[in-house]
């Protein structure tokens, strides 16, 4: 059974008009390629505006090489000031939440001391790594926020109050859809997002009109993607 799907269009960036190759050449004009070839490139161009000094586009890339697109952009950057670019260090530290020599062992240490039940427990260390433990202080300071907000992933209350105060988040959308996950269970978080903004409202002192606004703005971002 599918319970939802979702489509993309992605850029595909060349250096010139035409598209390159695998190899590095430029296709011939006329020379027939496809765009679902296995020989036409995922590239990626940093490039300045022609017109205007001080800005940069960034055309293509995916997912998996933004931590070495990032580093490339920076470099433009650094490049067009005149300056020395920093020793890039992200390709060497842990992202957070992998900072541990031995996983294995912290989550065994996790479990042991974790007042939570096993399936928060897992579901904690399987999205939020080593950073788990942040959430179980959380909980320390505040019991009920160990009250799960929507059973079908697991998801806490504990985990809205961290994305907004650990994770950056600003948004319901940012909370539900790029943090917590809710938002890709089989109801794309519609079920859980008046929770959400209720556990907002009593822990971070959202007003009665924020609550509203966020909401609505999350039901019509599910309905823009899933229609």
């Amino acid at each position: 059974e599918i319970m939802s799907a979702i489509s993309s269009r992605r850029e595909i960036a060349a250096g010139t008009d035409a598209p390159l190759l695998r190899d590095g050449r430029v296709q011939a004009r006329g020379e027939h390629l496809r765009f679902d070839d296995a020989t036409h490139v995922r590239g990626r161009i940093v490039r300045r505006h022609p017109e205007r000094d001080n800005l940069f586009s960034i055309v293509g890339g995916k997912l998996t090489t933004y931590r070495s697109l990032a580093e490339q952009a920076v470099d433009a950057v650094f490049k067009k000031l005149g300056r020395t670019s920093p020793e890039c260090k992200t390709d060497r530290e842990p992202l957070p939440g992998a900072v541990t020599l031995n996983f294995a062992a912290f989550c065994q240490d996790f479990k042991q001391r974790s007042p939570l039940s096993v399936a928060t427990n897992d579901r904690l260390l399987r999205i939020y790594g080593t950073r788990a433990a942040l959430i179980a202080e959380v909980i320390l300071e505040e019991q009920s926020l160990g009250e799960v907000f929507d059973r079908e992933t697991g998801a806490i209350t504990a985990e809205i109050v961290f994305a907004f105060e650990h994770e950056f988040a600003r948004t319901l959308c940012d909370c539900l859809l790029r943090r917590t996950m809710v938002g890709f269970n089989s109801t794309c978080g519609l079920n859980a997002v008046d929770a959400a903004a209720a556990t907002a409202q009593k822990y971070l002192g959202w007003s009665d009109n924020r609550v509203k606004s966020e909401t609505a703005e999350y039901r019509n971002v599910v309905l823009r993607l899933h229609g």
